[in-house]
C-alpha cells in the first residue's frame, strides 16, 4: 500500500516577506493605525524612500487601511524592488508569479526571487529553490533546488527545512541520505510545520534512518493532523481503520 503523505512537488509552498520597517509609520503599523502609517509612508514615498514604498505595497497587498488592490501593491513594489528593497524583490515575485495585480510571468518572478535571495532572504531562497523544483520561470534543477532550500533551512526556515528534508529522503538533487531527511524533518517539526511532522512521522512508521517505532509514528501523525495536514489525516485512517457494518 503506497503511503498517504505530501510528495515532493506538492509539498513547496511560497512565502512572502514582510520584515522590518523605516522608523517613520513602523509604530503606527505595528498597532494597527493603517492610517497614519500610510500618511507617514506617503511622506517618505513621495521622497524615493525604498522602506517606504515597501511599506504601501504591504497596505495594499492586504488592504490595511486602504481599499486593496494588488495592482496599487505591485507598482509600490516595483519601485522598492528597483531600489534593491530585498522584501519587495520577494513579494513582488510573488505577483507576478500568481498572477496578481501584473501579468502573470514565470520568468520574471524567478528574477525577482533571485534578486531577493542573493541578499540572503529566507523566504526568497526557499521560493526560488522551489521555481527550480517545479521546473517555473528556470530550467528545471533538483540540484539548484537543493542549493537554495540548504541555504534558506540553514537559517531556519521550516518550509525549506522539510523540503530538503524530502529532497535528501527521494535523492532529488543529493545522494539518498535518510540520517539528514531525520535531521531537516525534525528542525522543521520542531518548529510545527505540519508537513514535516507527517513526514517524519512516515521515516518513524517505516524505520527510515530510526528504528522503526510505530507508537512515536502514530503521536507524529496526530500531531500533524491537528495541524491540519490532510496526508496525516489518512495515515491515521489507513492505521486504524473505521469498521462499517
Amino acid at each position: 500500500m503506497r503511503f498517504a503523505r505530501i510528495v515532493v512537488i506538492s509539498i513547496a509552498a511560497f512565502c512572502s516577506a514582510t520584515g522590518a520597517f523605516v522608523d517613520d509609520g513602523k509604530d503606527a503599523y505595528v498597532h494597527g493605525d493603517y492610517k497614519k502609517a500610510l500618511d507617514d509612508w506617503q511622506a517618505l514615498a513621495a521622497q524615493d524612500n525604498p522602506q517606504a514604498e515597501f511599506g504601501l505595497g504591504l497596505l495594499y497587498d492586504y488592504g490595511y487601511g486602504v481599499t486593496q488592490s494588488y495592482e496599487a501593491a505591485a507598482a509600490w513594489y516595483q519601485k522598492a524592488a528597483e531600489q534593491g528593497d530585498f522584501r519587495a524583490q520577494d513579494n513582488l515575485g510573488l505577483l507576478y508569479l500568481s498572477g496578481h495585480g501584473v501579468s502573470q510571468n514565470d520568468a520574471v518572478a524567478a528574477m525577482w526571487f533571485s534578486k531577493s535571495a542573493a541578499q540572503g532572504i529566507s523566504d526568497a531562497q526557499h521560493n526560488l529553490g522551489v521555481m527550480y523544483l517545479w521546473g517555473r520561470g528556470v530550467s528545471q534543477d533538483d540540484a539548484q533546488a537543493v542549493i537554495w532550500f540548504r541555504k534558506a533551512a540553514q537559517q531556519g526556515h521550516p518550509k525549506a527545512q522539510n523540503n530538503l528534508g524530502l529532497m535528501y529522503e527521494h535523492s532529488r538533487g543529493t545522494a539518498q541520505d535518510y540520517a539528514r531527511a531525520i535531521f531537516w524533518f525534525r528542525k522543521s517539526a520542531e518548529q510545527g510545520d505540519a508537513a514535516a511532522e507527517n513526514n517524519l512521522g512516515h521515516m518513524f512508521e517505516l524505520g527510515l534512518g530510526v528504528l522503526q517505532d510505530t507508537e512515536q509514528a502514530v503521536s507524529l501523525y496526530r500531531k500533524a493532523a491537528e495541524h491540519g495536514d490532510t496526508s496525516a489525516k489518512l495515515n491515521l485512517q489507513r492505521l486504524f481503520p473505521v469498521k462499517i457494518g
